[in-house]
């Protein structure tokens, strides 16, 4: 198991779009075909903004953290683990 990466960012702002568009990278980079890929980032970006919206006090910022691990690949079946943390 190898990890893709590790992104932290703060609440607010474009914080969503910012892990869409370091996954999307990621998942292109790795090869992972276009329809996988798609499902992936709205299916994390989901998860992003629940944390972003609920995790935290109106107004006050606070940290996400999108961890991805590999656990499959080209040869075979695409698979990933992922993992959002807030300390909310």
């Amino acid at each position: 198991m190898w990890g893709c990466f590790d992104e932290r960012v703060t609440t607010g702002g474009d914080a969503p779009a910012h892990i869409r568009r370091r996954l999307c990278g990621c998942l292109e980079d790795l090869g992972w075909p276009p329809m996988a890929r798609d499902d992936l980032v709205i299916e994390v970006n989901e998860a992003i903004e629940n944390a972003c919206q609920h995790a935290y006090p109106a107004g006050i910022p606070g940290t996400v953290l999108l961890r991805t691990h590999m656990l499959g690949g080209p040869e075979g079946r695409y698979r990933m683990s992922l993992t959002v943390t807030d300390r909310g």
